[in-house]
C-alpha cells in the first residue's frame, strides 16, 4: 500500500486539479504519474495502488467486511479477503 503521507498528499494534489475529469483506469494512472512527480514522490504509484490502501486502511480500521465488499464494489467476499488479511 501507499504510505499514508502520500496518499492524503496525491488525493489532494488530483482533486484540486482534476475535478471534472472522468476515472478511467488508464486515464487516472497518467495523472498520477504527473502528480507523483509534481509532489517529488520518488516511487511509482498507480490507481491499483491507491485502491488496495484504501481497503486495506477500512480493514485495518475494523470495517465490517460485508462494508469493505460493497465499498470496494467486490461480486464476492473473496475479491475483499486480500484486504482482511
Amino acid at each position: 500500500p501507499v504510505h499514508h503521507e502520500e496518499t492524503a498528499e496525491i488525493l489532494e494534489w488530483w482533486f484540486e486539479g482534476n475535478e471534472e475529469i472522468p476515472f478511467q483506469h488508464n486515464g487516472v494512472n497518467r495523472r498520477l504519474e504527473k502528480i507523483r512527480k509534481e509532489a517529488g514522490i520518488d516511487r511509482d504509484i498507480t490507481a491499483h495502488d491507491l485502491r488496495n490502501t484504501y481497503g486495506t486502511k477500512l480493514a485495518r480500521n475494523e470495517v465490517d467486511n460485508w462494508v469493505i465488499k460493497e465499498t470496494m464494489g467486490h461480486a464476492d467476499i473473496g475479491s475483499t479477503a486480500k484486504y482482511i488479511k
